[in-house]
C-alpha cells in the first residue's frame, strides 16, 4: 500500500481530473488542493481504531474505510456538512461563491476513493489480503494481481524510516507527481475561467526570478 505521500498526491490528482472550475484566487488553489491531498489520506485513519480498542494499530487496516460504501457516505456527510455551513445567515453572495467553490458529493467520493485505487494497485502482504472493497454488502476482502506500487513497512521507527520505504516512497513520486504537474500546468495555461489569478501568478513568479 502506498504512503501517505502517494495517497496525498493521488487525491490532489484525481481532484484536478475532476473539478470543472477551480478556485480563482492562488490562495484558494493552494488550500483546497490540501484539502484533497488530505482527503486522499483520509481512509487510513483506520490505523487508530486498532489502539483505541487495545489491539495493534493494523488490526482494522484495509476493513470498512477502505469501502466503496464507506466512501459513499463519507461524500454525503461532508457535503452536507459544507451545505450546512452556507446557511441564511450569510448574504446571497458569499452564499453563491461558497456554493461555486463547494465540492459537490460526486467530487469527494472520488478524491476519498482515490485511496481504495492505489491500495488496490499496491503489494500487500499482510492477511487478510485485499480490502472490503463492497462493505456494507459483503465483508468478504477484494484485490487485484496488478502492483504499482511498493509494500510500505511499518514495525517499529527504524523499519518505518529505513531504505526500503525510501525506496516505496521515491518509486510513488515518480509515478505520480509527473501527471500531478502536467496535469496542473494544463489547467493553469491561458483561457482557462480562472485565468486572471494565473496571469497574476506568473508574473509574481517572473518579478521573484529577475
Amino acid at each position: 500500500m502506498p504512503t501517505s505521500v502517494g495517497h496525498a498526491l493521488g487525491g490532489a490528482l484525481a481532484y484536478l481530473l475532476l473539478r470543472n472550475q477551480l478556485p480563482r484566487r492562488n490562495r484558494g488553489l493552494f488550500t483546497t488542493l490540501m484539502a484533497a491531498g488530505a482527503l486522499g489520506t483520509a481512509a487510513d485513519l483506520d490505523f487508530a481504531v486498532g489502539p483505541l480498542l487495545g489491539q495493534a494499530p493494523g488490526a482494522f487496516h484495509h476493513g470498512f474505510t477502505h469501502s466503496l460504501g464507506f466512501a459513499a457516505l463519507v461524500a454525503v456527510a461532508v457535503a452536507a456538512l459544507r451545505r450546512a455551513g452556507t446557511g441564511s445567515a450569510v448574504s446571497p453572495q458569499t452564499k453563491a461563491r461558497a456554493e461555486a467553490a463547494a465540492w459537490s458529493p460526486g467530487l469527494i467520493f472520488a478524491v476519498y476513493s482515490s485511496h481504495i485505487g492505489l491500495d488496490l494497485v499496491a503489494q500487500d502482504f499482510v492477511p487478510p489480503i485485499g480490502m472490503q472493497l463492497f462493505w456494507p454488502l459483503t465483508d468478504q476482502y477484494f484485490g487485484v494481481p496488478l502492483h504499482l506500487f511498493l509494500s510500505v513497512e511499518r514495525d517499529g521507527p527504524e523499519i518505518l524510516f529505513g531504505w526500503g520505504n525510501v525506496i516505496a516512497v521515491a518509486g510513488e513520486i515518480l509515478l505520480l507527481l509527473p501527471p500531478f504537474v502536467g496535469l496542473l500546468w494544463w489547467r493553469l495555461r491561458p483561457g482557462q475561467p480562472w485565468d486572471a489569478s494565473v496571469t497574476a501568478l506568473r508574473s509574481t513568479v517572473t518579478a521573484s526570478s529577475r
